[in-house]
């Protein structure tokens, strides 16, 4: 195999028109093994260029001896010397390939799925681990009770107290977790890994406000004098009065979507000053940066497939999953080589599997997969 301190002598002695012709096939030879290869790393006028450089090189080892150390034009010199650029990239970028440490086959198996787990940062900074909570156990809280039942649902009940001092807590969601809270109203609400929901600690006579980060899931019960629940998002404000409904609202992400599942609710763009829209059952509404909204009826099950432990891939969303999947696992992504306009897989696969179960899967399904570590040893899955 030609090494890489010769191969910069042959290109060197190519460049000044000194190779001789068995020199000059061992660089044709060379080129013909990885010219696919390369035209994929380099940029696309580097790769036309090279090729017809190659073509350059084809042409030449059955030229006249007298044509071949002819002194190169200007424009044949800079061609060449761009060439040498590329070439000298592809080892550089190939030196630094064979660093690249592949994940082994265990290391992907004790990635496990997302786990129950929160945290509850109340307003004087206090922070209280909902998951290590034991089932039947109440912990009190000023006038606020917080207790796990025998099912693991966690409830945030309002306590008999003549005073009642009212604070804005914020439960967290970290990544590859998932957790279900009882607000003090009776609203359950789902957050997804890596979410934030502030919320008050029991709510007044008015109406019902919590702020979201992330995405949540919603089932909104009625009050007794029919007050309204606002969800806030940064670019969303989403009013009902009793409903189940999705947000998907990530600060990293530049679309804002609610999707409603049962009842009705009105949706106002805080991005703009366009008039409120009533949103029915199996409809979305998006934000996108400062554009307006847009409605469109959906596959609902695709939306909160995630609240019943699935990855839903409809065909066209394959990076937004991989989102998912990043959160839920809490490894990073990289899409450097995947080709979006590429059939995509439509269909559904289990949360409830270890890393190494899920890209079996994955590929089976030809979304082709592979996992690396970083320099700081996390996991990197490359979707190709």
């Amino acid at each position: 195999m030609i090494q890489k301190y010769q191969l910069i002598q042959l290109i060197t002695k190519f460049l000044n028109t000194k190779e001789n012709s068995s020199q000059k096939e061992e660089v044709i030879n060379w080129y013909n093994q990885h010219s696919t290869y390369d035209q994929k790393l380099l940029e696309e006028k580097a790769a036309v260029l090279q090729k017809n450089t190659k073509t350059r090189l084809v042409k030449s080892i059955n030229s006249p001896k007298t044509k071949i150390v002819k002194f190169l034009n200007i424009r044949n010199a800079v061609a060449a010397s761009i060439l040498l650029i590329g070439i000298s990239s592809w080892i550089f970028f190939l030196s630094n390939t064979a660093k690249v440490k592949l994940a082994t086959a265990n290391q992907l198996a004790s990635v496990q799925p997302a786990q129950e787990r929160a945290i509850i940062t109340l307003e004087n900074g206090k922070k209280i681990e909902l998951d290590k909570l034991k089932i039947n156990e109440t912990i009190q809280i000023d006038n606020i009770t917080i207790s796990k039942d025998e099912h693991g649902k966690v409830s945030y009940r309002q306590s008999d107290s003549k005073k009642e001092i009212i604070q804005l807590n914020t439960l967290s969601v970290p990544k590859a977790s998932i957790y279900s809270l009882m607000l003090t109203d009776g609203t359950i609400v789902t957050l997804n890994a890596g979410s934030k929901l502030i919320y008050p600690s029991s709510f007044g006579d008015g109406d019902r406000s919590v702020f979201l980060e992330g995405e949540g899931y919603f089932e909104v019960t009625k009050s007794k004098n029919n007050t309204r629940f606002i969800v806030k998002t940064s670019k969303q404000q989403v009013t009902v009065l009793g409903t189940k409904f999705n947000i998907k609202a990530y600060p990293e992400e530049t679309k804002t979507q609610t999707t409603l599942a049962e009842g009705k609710v009105s949706i106002s763009n805080l991005a703009t000053a366009e008039t409120a829209k009533i949103l029915m059952p199996n409809q979305q509404a998006t934000n996108n940066n400062f554009s307006p909204m847009s409605i469109e009826t959906i596959d609902i099950e695709n939306a909160i497939g995630w609240t019943k432990g699935q990855f839903c891939f409809d065909g066209k969303n394959t990076t937004a999953v991989f989102e998912e999947i990043a959160r839920w696992y809490d490894v990073d992504m990289d899409y450097s080589n995947y080709q979006r306009n590429t059939t995509q897989y439509k269909g559904k696969i289990p949360r409830n599997l270890s890393l190494d179960k899920l890209m079996k899967l994955l590929n089976f399904a030809e979304i082709h997969t592979k996992a690396s570590l970083t320099n700081n040893q996390r996991i990197k899955l490359q979707l190709n």
